[in-house]
């Protein structure tokens, strides 16, 4: 199967979001901020995958109880005992029913998350 014309434009866009800075428009999506000593051992429990280290993101899925997939959400490990879980509007039941750890604050009241790099960002190519 051959791919898309935007590939191209995708990877550019990709890389450029790794080494420099990019905008993810979350206004339609759940967002919940976790914090607490039992945090991480809660999410491990939600998630069907492995944490993201401290810094990182990660699409990660949940399962539903007769053990299918339910939903891909994106958890953000702020590194510092903090933890984001974005997703689609459509789950926020599923996370309720998972039960909250020791601190739990639906939903955060942000429309748009920054993610770059530490590193210098490089002018953008030009056109």
């Amino acid at each position: 199967m051959a791919r898309s014309g935007s590939f191209a434009e995708n990877r550019e866009y990709i890389r450029q979001v790794r080494s420099g800075v990019g905008i993810l428009d979350i206004a339609g999506f759940s967002r919940y901020e976790v914090t607490g000593p039992d945090a991480a051992a809660w999410l491990d429990r939600l998630f069907a995958g492995a944490l993201p280290a401290p810094g990182r993101i990660k699409l990660a899925p949940t399962l539903g109880h007769d053990g299918r997939l339910k939903g891909d959400l994106t958890l953000f490990n702020r590194g510092d005992g903090t933890w984001w879980i974005v997703g689609s509007y459509y789950l926020r039941q599923r996370h309720e029913e998972a039960g909250p750890p020791s601190k739990w604050k639906p939903p955060m009241r942000i429309s748009a998350l920054l993610r770059g790099s530490r590193r210098t960002p490089r002018p953008p190519p030009p056109v």
